[in-house]
């Protein structure tokens, strides 16, 4: 986990007019034309107007060419819905589309017939800490990381040297199995108090295991799998940020 602080204040300032712009402006007129709006709905809302302007849907316009597509935003949203109310298969989301007039018409659909900072999604022949330098890397293409948080598991000096090289500071335990069990030196109390809030690490992905289809990986081949995984990982990320700034 790469610790970086969060405050209001840090939060680029489209994410904070997003936020005003969606509950002082958006749900008043969806609710005058939906009907009153829960909260799962809301967040729903609020989900899509943080994604969409990051998703390139003018790139898969119509051409002109054969019967016109399903409108790409239509489907983003769908699957944004999916991650968010944790369907298990296309399937069910398709069922639940049919289901949901409000959900449906949120998506785009007329008819029933029409989060986090990176991710690296591997096989789980790959231990983790080889990917800790390409992950350490995709990070801070997006953050500033001041400190390393990482479990015995990336005891290594490579990855603290890299660490060290990106300006940051890793906080490492001794792994056990290296020097036996009560060999390693303790912790400094500083960074043992700092190394706590990796415990934010397992509340994350217990969250996406458990509401936002970590558990229901019905595909296969690491782009399919990689894409399932990271809508998860996109509604966290913005129930995350809309969080902190209510």
């Amino acid at each position: 986990m790469s610790d970086n602080p969060h405050s209001e204040s840090l939060l680029p300032a489209s994410l904070r007019d997003s936020f005003v712009h969606v509950q002082m402006r958006l749900f008043p007129i969806l609710e005058d034309e939906f009907g009153e709006l829960d909260d799962d709905h809301r967040q729903f809302v609020a989900l899509c107007q943080t994604v969409e302007p990051l998703f390139p849907h003018g790139e898969f316009a119509w051409c002109g060419n054969g019967r016109p597509p399903v409108p790409r935003l239509w489907l983003l949203r769908a699957f944004l819905a999916k991650a968010l109310w944790n369907f298990p298969t296309t399937r069910a989301l398709i069922e639940e589309l049919g289901a949901r007039p409000k959900m449906r018409r949120l998506c785009g659909f007329d008819m029933p017939g029409d989060v986090p900072t990176a991710m690296i999604v591997t096989s789980a022949s790959v231990h983790d800490s080889q990917v800790a330098i390409p992950l350490m890397q995709r990070t801070r293409e997006s953050c500033t990381v001041l400190y390393d948080l990482l479990d015995a598991g990336y005891d290594a000096e490579p990855i603290r040297e890299f660490s060290r090289s990106l300006g940051s500071v890793p906080i490492i335990p001794v792994n056990p199995r290296r020097l036996g069990a009560g060999n390693g030196p303790e912790m400094v109390p500083d960074r043992a108090e700092r190394f706590r809030r990796r415990s934010g690490v397992e509340r994350f992905n217990s969250h996406l295991n458990d509401e936002h289809g970590g558990r229901t990986v019905r595909v296969r081949g690491h782009a399919k799998v990689a894409l399932h995984l990271a809508f998860g990982v996109l509604v966290i990320a913005v129930e995350q940020v809309f969080r902190l700034l209510e």
